[in-house]
């Protein structure tokens, strides 16, 4: 009789690769690491192919502080070095009018929730938990979400979870101080909190802020680039005061707990905010996710800080931060997107700050949530890949930087198109002050209104009409 054939593997050979069997099965049924300590990585993991999701493309945006629309080379500031934003205008897209607001909370806080600040920011530095903003969107679409950087919104650990970031690692976590809270260098030493508390300074002696915040968004990506991701890098650079970088000689004996602003470091701050973007750049094209991938830039939450000039086209232009003028609001705008942002694309469309909620929402496929109570952004997504959209007309201000303060009674209110602007504040004494606008500022003086012409009364009427139209709004308040 012929012997039967086995074709079973011995037993042995099967318990031995059973380890293997199971390490397989976790890899790939992971779909959460934790990332909450992010000052120690350990091993760099490897780079290789991802799991394609375009249906929801990764999100990266990025933020710098304090630095207005006159500080990247591109736009034809001529103080500074940014060969990242210069690359990225190159190989994506270039908005040349996008606007924030004078300060950073009130311009984070319409970024964030996709409102005009009459309707949600009634306290500085501080957010109240019933909004909602672009993570808790971008989350309950499936993102795994981020925030690395400047908080700045009071609430600490419940805040940041609130607000819909699963991760984080961040600076100033509270408006006003704990007991035995620190809030400590923002700079060399930095003191950084996550996980409910602050990390161990001697995790951070002699390390710079931004340096571990690139880390970390650099951290975050590789562990969750297996599934659709938004982070939200909003730097410190270029915060007072303005310190030496790790580029710097000055760096390694600069004492960070003197409080020293030396802004013959600002240029230095500048190159070092667009050296870290550009970190993230190669890390999104080394992991080969850069088609999937959008990676927003907004190079300034306001203008540019006080203190400091720039040359911009051949004019000097000081520091406009705090003030409404087109320096105090102005900023820059990049997208980079491979395959899907056509490059060295320059786009003129009017954007403002309420106008990155509904855009997310148009890179994620996800409709605006309607139960965020009103929206006022206008999505630019349309723009950014090249298709007709609805686009603005106009843009809104209504700047009220410390509200319900005594004794501050700074208040401006305006509406704009990219040729002119009409203010409409009795506190500022600009009531109906009207502006044509031009290279990016105020022509002074302002328009006699007797003697416009028929197109500029015209354009004039439209803008008191969306004025008007805010101060009927059932939510808001006038000053």
């Amino acid at each position: 009789m012929k012997p039967q054939t086995h074709h079973n593997l011995p037993s042995c050979g099967i318990k031995s690769m059973l380890p293997v069997v199971i390490l397989l099965l976790l890899f790939f049924s992971c779909t959460k690491i934790r990332t909450d300590t992010n000052i120690s990585h350990g091993a760099e993991q490897p780079d290789d192919l991802t799991i394609l999701h375009m249906d929801k493309p990764n999100i990266i945006l990025i933020m710098s502080e304090d630095m207005g629309y006159e500080v990247p080379t591109v736009n034809g500031g001529e103080s500074y070095e940014t060969p990242t934003l210069d690359k990225i205008a190159k190989e994506g897209m270039r908005f040349t009018q996008c606007h924030g607001s004078p300060q950073c909370a009130p311009s984070r806080w319409m970024m964030m929730t996709g409102k005009y600040n009459f309707r949600n920011y009634f306290y500085y530095g501080k957010m109240y938990s019933d909004q909602r903003t672009f993570a808790n969107m971008l989350k309950d679409a499936g993102y795994e979400t981020g925030v690395y950087g400047k908080w700045a919104l009071d609430g600490g650990d419940t805040s940041v979870h609130n607000f819909g970031f699963n991760h984080y690692a961040i600076w100033n976590p509270y408006k006003d101080p704990l007991p035995g809270d620190k809030k400590g260098s923002i700079y060399k030493n930095p003191s950084i909190y996550e996980t409910g508390d602050y990390i161990a300074d001697s995790l951070t002696e002699g390390k710079f802020g931004d340096d571990i915040f690139t880390d970390s968004v650099i951290h975050f990506m590789q562990v969750n680039k297996n599934k659709p991701f938004f982070v939200y890098y909003p730097m410190t650079l270029s915060h007072m005061p303005a310190n030496p970088t790790p580029d710097d000689p000055a760096f390694a004996t600069w004492d960070p707990y003197t409080y020293v602003d030396d802004t013959t470091y600002f240029p230095s701050q500048v190159k070092y905010a667009d050296k870290k973007i550009g970190d993230i750049i190669r890390k999104v094209n080394k992991m080969n996710i850069a088609s999937e991938t959008v990676v927003i830039v907004v190079f300034g939450d306001n203008g540019t800080r006080e203190g400091v000039t720039s040359i911009f086209n051949g004019s000097v232009i000081p520091g406009s931060r705090k003030e409404v003028s087109e320096y105090g609001t102005h900023v820059s705008l990049f997208v980079y997107w491979p395959g899907t942002v056509a490059p060295h694309t320059v786009n003129n469309d009017l954007v403002d700050f309420t106008d990155f909620l509904p855009t997310l929402a148009g890179v994620a496929n996800i409709p605006v949530p309607s139960t965020y109570g009103k929206i006022d952004g206008v999505s630019f997504y349309a723009g950014i890949i090249g298709q007709a959209g609805k686009k603005r007309s106009w843009i809104y201000d209504y700047y009220w930087p410390v509200p319900n303060r005594p004794g501050i009674k700074t208040f401006a209110e305006w509406a704009q198109t990219s040729s002119y602007k009409l203010y409409d504040s009795s506190s500022l004494e600009m009531k109906g002050y009207f502006y044509k606008l031009e290279n990016f500022t105020e022509i002074e003086p302002q328009l006699d209104v007797t003697t416009l012409t028929k197109k500029e009364n015209k354009i004039r009427d439209s803008l008191l009409s969306v004025i008007q139209m805010m101060h009927k709004d059932p939510e808001y308040r006038f000053r």
